[in-house]
C-alpha cells in the first residue's frame, strides 16, 4: 500500500515518518518537526561529560566579563547578570567579518551575519577556489536556504525537517536563561588580596567550582524548561522529551561520576583571576587542576604557557586592547603515550630501536624515544578588543611548526599485528620542520545582522510562501487545492524531495495517476535509495496494472533498504506485487507477515483508529484476493469479511466476496 506516512510511534495526532533515510515527524499530516525517534531512552553518559565541560567553560566565561560593581566584589552570578543578562536575547543582531592570511597571502574573507530567529547570511571569498568568485548563502527560519556560487544561485530546502529546531533555538539561547543557569551554580568567588601586573594594581579573586553543583544546576535548568509547556512540546516533537531526559539523568549521572572519579564526588576546580582594579578587566588567570582528577598527568603536556604581553588604554582610561602570548610545544612521544594510555595499549619501538634501548643502561623504558624526538609547536598572539561593554577577539596570529618526522611518526603508528594491544612507534631521523604563519582578523559589528539582500531574496520568499500554502491545503485535507502550490514549489526548488512526495500523493488522491508516477520517478532519480518513494512507486505500478514486473523490482529494492522488521505497508506492497506477477505462495507469505506486523504496530499506538481501519481493510482484501486465486475460498472469505468490517465501503472487497460465495456455493455440486 502507499505509505506517505511511513512510521508512527506516538499516540495522538503525531506521526513519525522515515523518508529518504531521514526521520521526520508530521503533526496534522504536514508539519515536519522531528530529528530522532523519541521513544528511545536518551544515552547520557558521554553527554553528561560534555555538559560538565561546557558548564565549567560557561562559568569560566562568566568570571571573565567586566566587573561593574564596587568593592567588595560580587558573586559569580551577580557579575554575570550585571554584564550579560540583559532583557534582549543573546542572539541579537551581529555581524562578524573574518579575514585569514597564511604565509602572508590572504586565503579567505568572509562575513557572517545573524539577526536572531535563525536568520543567517554568509558571504565569502576564498582564494583557494579560483573560478567560483564570491560564495553567499542565506537561511530562513522556515528551513529554506539560498546558495550563490559565482554567477549561479539556487534555492534549497535542506533544513525544512528541522524548522522546529530553528524556531526553538532563539528561545533557548537567550541571556535570561543563561543567567538562570549561572544563578543555579553553587560556585563561590572571594577576594583574597591584591598584586601588581605590568604596573597596574589588580585584585586577586579565587573561584571554586563544584562540578557536581554544576550538574545539579544543569538539571535545575532542564527542569525549568520542562515547566514551559511550549518549549517542552517543541523539544518533545524533536525527539527530546525532557521528562525522560530528567528521569535518565538521575541514573546516568551517578554512573558517569563513578566512572571518571575514584571518589563518589567529582573534584572541585579552583582558579585565580587577576582583575584590573580600575577597569575590572581580567589580566591573568591561574588554574589549579585537582590532584585526584584521573586525567591530570595526561593533560600536563597540553598545558600552554600564557603571558599577558600588552595592555592598551584609551583617553578615558578604559582598557581598549589586551594582547596575550600563548605557546605550546608538544613532543610527539607525549601524544603517542597519551593515546596509548587512553586506549589501554602498550607502546614499543621498532626492533632496532628496542635493541638499542636494551643495550643502553640509561635508557628510559617508559619513554624509549630519544629526547630529540619530533614535536608539534604553536606560538600565538591573541588580541582582545573592547566592543561595547565587553571584550571580543580581534586578531589571532602566530605560527605553527611540525617536524616532518613528527608527521611520519603519527602516520606510522599502528598495531604490531592484527588483534594486538601494542602500538609500534617508528620515529624517523629529524628533518627540516614544516612551518606556517597565519593571521586571523575579526571585526565585530553589533549594529548590523544578516544581509537583507540575501535573506529577503524574492525567490527565497516565494518558495517559502508556496510551502506555507501547500501546508494549509493539506492540513485542510484539500488535496486539489494543494496541487498548484506544490507544483509551483517543485519548480522553485527542484531538489525538494518532500514537495515531490506530497505532490505525488495529491495527484493520486485526485486520480491523476501518471502525474503521481512522474513525481515519484523524480524522487527516485534524486534519491535512488529513498525506500518510501520506491514503495509508493511500486504500489502505484502494480495496483493500477501499469507495469507489474517493474513494480515487483521496485518493491524488492525498497525491502532491501529497510531494517527488520519492515513496516506493514511495505510488506503489503511486496505481497501485492508478487500477486500481480502470479507468484501466489510468495504473495500470501508476505501479506500474512504484513498482517502480523500491522497488528504489532497498532498495539504500539502507531495508528489512529480510522487510519488503522483503512490499512487493515486494504490488507485483508489483498489476502482475500490471493487466497481466492489459489482456490482457498474459505480463507479468502474470512479475510474479505474482516476487510469489510474495517472498511464497509471497499467496493473491490464486496465484489470479490460475492464471487467467493458463488464459488463456495458451487463447490458441493462439483464434488
Amino acid at each position: 500500500m502507499v505509505g506517505i506516512f511511513c512510521r508512527k510511534e506516538a499516540g495522538g495526532d503525531e506521526e513519525i515518518n522515515t523518508c529518504g533515510g531521514n526521520i521526520f515527524r508530521f503533526r496534522s499530516k504536514m508539519e515536519v518537526a522531528s530529528l530522532n525517534e523519541h521513544t528511545r531512552r536518551p544515552a547520557l553518559s558521554r553527554f553528561a561529560f560534555l555538559v560538565w565541560i561546557a558548564a565549567t567553560a560557561l562559568a569560566f566565561f562568566a568570571s571573565n566579563v567586566a566587573v561593574t560593581a564596587q568593592e567588595p566584589l560580587p558573586s559569580a552570578a551577580e557579575i554575570f547578570k550585571a554584564n550579560v543578562a540583559a532583557d534582549a536575547p543573546l542572539l541579537n543582531p551581529f555581524q562578524l567579518r573574518a579575514q585569514l592570511e597564511v604565509d602572508g597571502s590572504q586565503i579567505a574573507d568572509l562575513t557572517l551575519g545573524w539577526s536572531g530567529g535563525a536568520i543567517v547570511s554568509l558571504q565569502a571569498r576564498l582564494s583557494t577556489m579560483p573560478g567560483f568568485g564570491e560564495i553567499a548563502a542565506a537561511l530562513r527560519p522556515s528551513g529554506f536556504a539560498l546558495i550563490k556560487v559565482g554567477s549561479s544561485s539556487q534555492v534549497l530546502a535542506p533544513l525544512v525537517p528541522y524548522s522546529q529546531f530553528l524556531e526553538l533555538l532563539p528561545r533557548l539561547a537567550n541571556r535570561a536563561l543563561l543567567a538562570d543557569i549561572i544563578d543555579s551554580l553553587a560556585s563561590s568567588a572571594r577576594l583574597i588580596g591584591e598584586t601588581e601586573i605590568q604596573g597596574r594594581r589588580a585584585y586577586i579573586i579565587e573561584w571554586t567550582l563544584q562540578p557536581q553543583a554544576i550538574l545539579a544546576g544543569m538539571k535545575t535548568s532542564l527542569t525549568r524548561l520542562a515547566t514551559d509547556d511550549e518549549v517542552a512540546s517543541l523539544l518533545a516533537d524533536m525527539g527530546v522529551p525532557l521528562d525522560q531526559v530528567l528521569e535518565a539523568w538521575d541514573v546516568e549521572i551517578p554512573e558517569f561520576i563513578e566512572a571518571i572519579s575514584a571518589d563518589s564526588a567529582l573534584p572541585p576546580l579552583t582558579y585565580r583571576q587577576y582583575v584590573d582594579a580600575q577597569n575590572h578587566v581580567t589580566l591573568k588567570n591561574e588554574v589549579d587542576i585537582p590532584e585526584d582528577l584521573q586525567s591530570d598527568e595526561l593533560l600536563t603536556p597540553f598545558t600552554p604557557q600564557v603571558e599577558l604581553e600588552e595592555i592598551i588604554t584609551g583617553e578615558d582610561g578604559q582598557i581598549e586592547k589586551l594582547v596575550w602570548h600563548v605557546t605550546l610545544d608538544l613532543p610527539v612521544q607525549e601524544l603517542v603515550y597519551i593515546y596509548a594510555t587512553l586506549a589501554d595499549t602498550v607502546v614499543t619501538t621498532t626492533a632496532d630501536a628496542a635493541a638499542e634501548a636494551e643495550s643502553n643502561e640509561a635508557a628510559n623504558e617508559e619513554a624509549p624515544v630519544d629526547s630529540q624526538s619530533p614535536s608539534l609547536a604553536l606560538d600565538l598572539r591573541i588580541t582582545l578588543q573592547r566592543v561595547g561593554g565587553g571584550y571580543l577577539p580581534a586578531e589571532i596570529s602566530g605560527r605553527v611548526r611540525a617536524d616532518r618526522a613528527a608527521l611520519s611518526v603519527l602516520e606510522a603508528l599502528q598495531p604490531l599485528d592484527e588483534g594486538s594491544e601494542e602500538l609500534l612507534l617508528a620515529p624517523e631521523p629529524s628533518s627540516e620542520p614544516v612551518e606556517h604563519t597565519f593571521r586571523l582578523t575579526l571585526r565585530w559589528d553589533t549594529t548590523r545582522g544578516a544581509e537583507p539582500a540575501l535573506v529577503e531574496d524574492t525567490r527565497l520568499l516565494d518558495a517559502e510562501r508556496s510551502w506555507q500554502q501547500a501546508q494549509a491545503a493539506v492540513q485542510a485535507d484539500d488535496w486539489e487545492a494543494a496541487i498548484p502550490p506544490l507544483a509551483r514549489l517543485t519548480r522553485q526548488v527542484p531538489t525538494f524531495v518532500l514537495a515531490h512526495l506530497y505532490l505525488s500523493d495529491a495527484y493520486e488522491k485526485v486520480g491523476e495517476i501518471w502525474s503521481a508516477i512522474g513525481e515519484l520517478e523524480q524522487v527516485v532519480m534524486l534519491q535512488p535509495q529513498n525506500w518510501l518513494a520506491l514503495n509508493n512507486l511500486a504500489y502505484t505500478y502494480v495496483d493500477h496494472d501499469i507495469d507489474a514486473e517493474r513494480g515487483l523490482e521496485l518493491a524488492l529494492e525498497a525491502y532491501d533498504l529497510v531494517p527488520d522488521p519492515a513496516p506493514a505497508f511495505l510488506l503489503d506492497t511486496l505481497g501485492w506485487a508478487y500477486y500481480k506477477n502470479g507468484q501466489l505462495e510468495a504473495a500470501s507469505w508476505y501479506l500474512e507477515e504484513s498482517s502480523i506486523q500491522l497488528t504489532e504496530e497498532n498495539k504500539a499506538g502507531m495508528y489512529e483508529p480510522e487510519e488503522y481501519a483503512e490499512y487493515a481493510g486494504i490488507l485483508h482484501y489483498h489476502l482475500g484476493a490471493v487466497y481466492a486465486a489459489r482456490g482457498m475460498y474459505d480463507q479468502a472469505k474470512v479475510h474479505l469479511e474482516i476487510s469489510l468490517q474495517h472498511d464497509p465501503d471497499l467496493t473491490e472487497a464486496h465484489e470479490l466476496l460475492t464471487q467467493v460465495n458463488e464459488a463456495l456455493a458451487e463447490a458441493p455440486a462439483e464434488s
